[in-house]
């Protein structure tokens, strides 16, 4: 079973410097596995990944790989196992790595930001608001890193479209913002959820509606405790199940507070209580989120 293709088809870097951070280098595992003659090979495949379309993705053919690289198929057939040692195939039939494809989701994610900064000057300044001083262009410098020690930095870019982003909802990880996929994927996955997917069309539609990145990280923290077997869907479905319920007013940009009946008799939303049958009216049958009668047994 190969795992959903973790970006849009047509993302490229371009912009984007690729550089290089010995440190992180040297305390790679994948650095310490490699051979002294093989090391400058492996930074080569990293920028090589880099460079490709989608952006930190390979073919899943040996023989281009090589090729690409300039290697001897002999000698890469000889250091397959530590060259593409972490790779993973996606339903594309491109190969992907967890680190690279972090950093092409930063990325994006960067992209939007700052388009849709340059987009709400541009209405503000047609609207004729005095005083808005021009957005600059790049927004931060965007190190990134990863366990491989490749790191990447921002330069100027042009972003993808971003029309299903129409909103600045609260963000759960500081003031208000503009929320992209990207973040969103990328909190989900330091939850636990690695097989969020930023073009799914459900998340998509979720971020459409002004659902904040509060909600989000709570879904997957519950997902990856869960037993589902597609974790990142279940948590996009329990978000939807929360905002048709009502417990989540999209109005308001948050949760609901959740009553004392439900937190008396141990859930942290209304959902979750619902979900296994406890309401206000019976509420008092249940402790520590289990039925009273469960509990004794």
């Amino acid at each position: 079973m190969t795992n959903p293709a973790p970006y849009p088809p047509d993302t490229k870097p371009k912009g984007w410097r690729f550089e290089l951070d010995y440190e992180r280098i040297e305390q790679s595992d994948t650095w310490a596995l490699a051979p002294a003659e093989l090391r400058p090979w492996l930074l080569m495949l990293w920028f090589t990944a880099w460079k490709q379309t989608p952006g930190g993705s390979l073919p899943n053919d040996d023989a281009l790989i090589a090729a690409r690289l300039g290697m001897p198929m002999p000698m890469f057939t000889e250091h397959r196992a530590v060259l593409m040692r972490g790779w993973w195939q996606g339903d594309d039939g491109r190969l992907y790595h967890d680190t690279l494809t972090e950093r092409v989701l930063d990325m994006l994610a960067k992209k939007e930001k700052d388009r849709l900064r340059q987009a709400e000057y541009r209405n503000r300044k047609r609207a004729g608001s005095k005083g808005v001083a021009p957005l600059s262009h790049v927004t931060n410098e965007g190190h990134t890193r990863d366990s491989d020690g490749v790191q990447w930095s921002h330069a100027g870019v042009t972003s993808p479209s971003t029309k299903h982003l129409n909103q600045a909802p609260e963000s759960a990880y500081g003031t208000s913002t503009v929320l992209s996929a990207g973040e969103v994927v990328k909190a989900m996955r330091a939850e636990g959820i690695q097989k969020a997917n930023p073009s799914n069309a459900k998340l998509i539609a979720l971020l459409s509606a002004g659902v904040p990145l509060a909600v989000f990280v709570e879904a997957a923290r519950i997902a990856a405790k869960s037993a589902e077997k597609n974790p990142f869907g279940w948590a996009l479905s329990r978000i939807a199940n929360r905002i048709e319920s009502g417990e989540i007013d999209l109005d308001e940009g948050k949760p609901k507070p959740t009553p004392s009946w439900a937190i008396n008799a141990g859930f942290s939303s209304i959902y979750e209580a619902n979900n296994v049958g406890c309401y206000e009216h019976n509420a008092a049958q249940f402790r520590n989120g289990e039925p009273i009668a469960e509990v004794a047994a």
